[in-house]
């Protein structure tokens, strides 16, 4: 009696054990339902929240490749300038350079020009008029009515008009023009005989 008595016991205990076991699966069970339809709900909610945001990082990438683009075709632009702007800067010194040029042979030109036209001056008219010039004192109006003639007879240029000028100003400090005593080639002689006698 004692060995049923614990087999019923033993049994009772099992049951009772079973009955727990198994409502504490119904309600594990229960809690998995609950879980699988919170998931497929969230899973929903991602599927269609991953459209919206993939649709998102596609017009980013989009956006991203527009820029990426711009930014290479500016470097492009820009390197293009830089090249196009040293070419201007050379040529501009290559027209500097040509323009220089031009200038200097026009001056040759102009100064070939006035020894052609001196060439066919007559030589004893120039030294009459010359010595009229030298004959007359500084400052006259004679002697400034004779640098017109003088001045085309040998073809004056800016140069020698400036140096006119200058020479006009020259004046001592009683305010007279201050003379200018040439002597003849025989003079210059006498004088160097007569420095290496003393």
């Amino acid at each position: 009696k004692s060995l049923k008595a614990q087999v019923d016991n033993l049994q009772n205990q099992m049951k009772k054990k079973s009955a727990a076991a198994q409502k504490m699966i119904k309600e594990r069970e229960s809690e998995c339902v609950e879980l699988r339809k919170t998931n497929k709900y969230l899973q929903s909610e991602v599927d269609k929240g991953s459209l919206s945001d993939r649709r998102i990082f596609e017009l980013a990438a989009q956006q991203s490749n527009r820029e990426t683009a711009a930014v290479a075709e500016i470097e492009i632009r820009n390197k293009l300038i830089q090249s196009l702007t040293q070419k201007l800067e050379e040529g501009d010194g290559d027209l500097a350079n040509a323009e220089h040029a031009v200038l200097k042979k026009d001056d040759q030109v102009e100064e070939l020009s006035r020894v052609h036209r001196r060439e066919g001056v007559n030589m004893d008219y120039l030294k009459s008029i010359v010595v009229q010039y030298l004959a007359k004192p500084p400052g006259s109006s004679e002697r400034t009515a004779l640098l017109p003639v003088l001045a085309t007879l040998l073809q004056f240029d800016a140069d020698d008009y400036r140096a006119i000028e200058e020479g006009k100003q020259k004046v001592d400090w009683w305010g007279m023009v201050l003379p200018t005593y040439i002597t003849s080639p025989n003079d210059e002689e006498q004088t160097t005989a007569e420095q290496q006698q003393a």
